[in-house]
């Protein structure tokens, strides 16, 4: 290694690399006795930066691209202290490229890493020196390794309750002095939890299985991501539960809870084969909480109806009564006390989720569990490859929130939820996130997702034609892209494999542009057909191709026809012989106040041209 002034030696023999990074001249630097390393410094004083791993390739710059997390095993220890665990992580990882000479992994800043081993295929473990620098996990390997290698990385670390990002976990002590602990990890992400590859940083990289060990204080139960496979009680009185999930989920999703729960059990009829229905209650919100669980089988059933098949067929599905508000997990929902509970306002999905919104709905407990029950299709059984497609998470959840409300309590409920939803979106909102905002999904987490997006997909599923093609649409995305990562390219692409044609306009006008339509108009008949007047206004912010479907009888016949409107004003003939009950339909599948008036024949041709 080449050498500067101000050299800091260390013995570590045959160590090519190890990452001390301090661009302000700090370092941080935990290393194995009896070996040597040189850190150099420039004569400035400035760290000098160590060479970026796997040159030439894609992760150039992030030496977290170049490895592919395939396991998680995590083991945490909660039963001594409930303001700080201890834990161990092993990550089953594969390299992506030739010379990889460091890795890397996120840790969040409430996280004491003490210690690290490393084990590469047929080799033992062997202790290695490693640095923790703004929320990353960096660990030095000996010499270079090749493509394709499997390697084990194990941590050893420390963390504390008290010094967490947003929504990351929640915890108190019940009136008889029992722990209640659960942690919603979507919008802090799960290196504050464990060191990991946090889904906000590289959601494309999704483990294949995911293994936990939760060790909690005795008379305790608890709630981890797939299945219970095994639970032990320690001599100290404490209890091991043993989780295994083998599937594909972000990150973000293996969240766990505990506390003084009852259990009961239900099965459901699921698409794929039965499914234990979980439901973890306080004694003392039993009757609140088993009076929202009487509905978990119809939202279920309305959820497969519209997205296809529960995505986790092999496993259970479980919902806690949790602190927090709502959250979804792998394979459990947590849905917050206060939802449930007669005498607390009800909410819905959207204020729990954002904590911005002024909607209400009595109907709160089940539509937030509805809204959180869809994450299991968008954003767990499939998830985005980016937040700047964080609409793929959480519109269509909305959405699925929606569906169910209308088949639960009527049309005329559903509107007026989309409805609300509309007063609530901004002329200048748009669904894409602009890339600063899209960096976490804590930032990511705009109310327009909830409010807009819902009305996006509704605009989509009039283009498309309706229900029929929207949930084949609907069901071949799901199919398709089981446990990947995803982007709204992809979905677009499914939408032009549905239809034949090219989606890329609408896309450029509902997702990338800004506000909604506003569209004007009347239609008469006149000899040999009717007419159709029709201001669909254009500016800055309004510039979209609105479809409208002209309907009629003839002779007794019904007749339709789907007209595009172009932005701008436009005067339009369709031929029909002596047409009667003439109306204009779709309008009120779009957002803004938009609508076309069918007008007596003899009426004069009058339109607001504003």
């Amino acid at each position: 290694m080449r050498t500067l002034s101000n050299t800091t030696n260390f013995a570590l023999p045959g160590l090519r690399w190890l990452v001390l990074l301090g661009w302000g001249g700090s370092l941080a630097v935990v290393a194995a006795a009896q070996t040597q390393l040189v850190i150099t410094q420039s004569a400035d004083n400035r760290t000098e930066p160590a060479r970026e791993s796997c040159q030439g390739k894609p992760c150039e710059r992030d030496a977290r691209a170049c490895i592919d997390v395939q396991s998680y095993d995590l083991d945490l220890d909660f039963s001594s202290n409930e303001d700080q665990w201890t834990g161990t992580v092993v990550v089953g990882l594969t390299t992506l490229h030739p010379g990889v000479h460091r890795l890397e992994l996120d840790a969040g800043h409430n996280l004491q890493v003490t210690g690290c081993r490393l084990a590469v295929q047929g080799e033992a473990p062997q202790t290695v020196p490693f640095a923790v620098r703004d929320e990353r996990l960096q660990v030095g390997v000996a010499q270079d390794l090749p493509e394709g290698e499997n390697v084990r990385l194990t941590a050893l670390f420390a963390g504390k309750l008290s010094e967490t990002g947003r929504h990351a976990w929640s915890t108190e002590r019940t009136a008889a002095g029992a722990l209640r602990f659960d942690c919603a990890l979507q919008y802090a992400g799960a290196h504050h939890l464990f060191p990991c590859k946090a889904s906000f940083y590289h959601p494309e990289d999704t483990p294949q299985a995911s293994h936990l060990r939760l060790r909690i204080p005795a008379g305790l139960r608890a709630i981890g991501p797939g299945s219970l496979r095994a639970s032990e009680r320690q001599r100290d009185g404490s209890t091991t539960f043993d989780f295994q999930l083998d599937h594909a989920v972000p990150t973000w999703a293996l969240g766990f809870a505990f506390g003084p729960y009852q259990m009961k059990t239900q099965v459901w009829p699921a698409a794929g084969g039965p499914l234990t229905l979980e439901f973890y209650r306080l004694e003392e919100h039993r009757e609140a909480f088993d009076r929202v669980m009487g509905e978990l089988p119809a939202i279920l059933t309305s959820l497969e109806a519209t997205f296809g098949p529960y995505p986790f067929p092999n496993e259970r599905l479980a919902v806690v009564e949790t602190l927090s508000a709502s959250s979804a997990n792998a394979t459990w929902t947590g849905l917050g006390s206060e939802l449930f509970l007669e005498a607390e306002p009800a909410r819905s999905s959207a204020q729990d989720e954002t904590q911005t919104s002024s909607v209400t709905t009595r109907l709160g407990a089940s539509r937030v569990l509805s809204h959180e029950l869809s994450h299991a299709w968008w954003g767990i059984g499939l998830s985005v490859a980016s937040w700047q497609d964080a609409w793929l998470h959480e519109s269509f959840a909305s959405y699925g929130e929606l569906v169910y409300l209308g088949a639960s309590q009527g049309a005329a409920r559903q509107e007026e939820a989309f409805q609300t939803f509309a007063s609530g979106i901004s002329p200048k909102s748009r669904l894409q996130m602009c890339p600063l905002a899209s960096r976490s999904a804590a930032t990511a987490s705009s109310p327009v997702l909830w409010f807009k997006g819902p009305w996006v997909l509704r605009a989509m599923r009039q283009e498309i034609g309706g229900e029929a093609p929207w949930s084949q649409a609907l069901g071949t995305f799901q199919a398709e892209h089981r446990f990947q990562t995803v982007r709204t390219s992809d979905w677009m692409a499914t939408l032009e494999a549905q239809t034949g044609h090219s989606w890329q306009r609408f896309f450029d006008e509902w997702f990338v542009g800004k506000g909604y339509p506003r569209v004007r108009g009347i239609a008469r008949v006149v000899p040999g057909g009717i007419e159709l007047r029709i201001n669909n206004h254009q500016g800055e912010d309004r510039n979209f191709h609105v479809p409208i479907d002209l309907t009629w009888t003839e002779a007794g016949v019904a007749k339709r026809q789907r007209i595009l409107l172009e932005p701008g004003m436009q005067v339009l003939q369709v031929k029909a012989d002596k047409p009667q009950d003439v109306r204009v339909e779709g309008l009120d599948q779009i957002l803004g106040l938009n609508f076309v008036r069918v007008l007596p024949d003899a009426s004069p041709a009058l339109i607001d041209e504003d």
